[in-house]
């Protein structure tokens, strides 16, 4: 009987401009992963510098600065707060403005309610509303517990 194959940890890049890539599972050190060594263990979650990051440079993950080098940075390095520091510098607010709408389905194969077709928000609303515990102010719409009377049992 033969073992099976260990599976390669899998990893994803957010943005083709990251510099970092997100270990989707654990990395050990040592494992090559697209095209990178691990130098350090990755916990799930975590970044791993996908080419060198100078001392200063921007930290990229989302096509977004997350953080500056503290210190340089090699390929496969555990990326974490012990070498990222923030620097104030002019933020971009556009954040998504490159996301297209994906037709995954038909319209007409997409959730309905009754007979009418909507859109996830539309259904969220409908949820929130049927199972809404409290009103805008904070108060339960849900019946209180009875009070006991002094004397009864608990």
């Amino acid at each position: 009987m033969t073992e099976p194959a260990s599976k390669a940890p899998r990893v994803i890049r957010l943005a083709a401009d990251d510099n970092v890539i997100v270990a989707v599972d654990q990395i050990g050190q040592g494992a090559s992963i697209a095209g990178v060594t691990a130098q350090a263990r990755i916990p799930r979650g975590h970044k791993m510098a996908a080419q060198a990051i100078e001392q200063g440079e921007p930290i990229r993950k989302f096509g977004q600065i997350i953080g500056f080098a503290k210190s340089p940075i090699a390929p496969g390095d555990w990326v974490h707060e012990h070498n990222v520091e923030m620097h104030d510098f002019a933020r971009d607010y556009a954040f998504c403005s490159e996301a297209k709408p994906e037709d995954i389905l038909p319209v007409a194969q997409q959730a309905t309610f009754g007979d009418v077709n909507m859109d996830v928000a539309q259904q969220a609303a409908i949820f929130l509303q049927q199972y809404r515990t409290t009103d805008s102010k904070g108060s339960p719409l849900l019946p209180k517990r009875p009070r006991r009377r002094k004397g009864e049992l608990e």
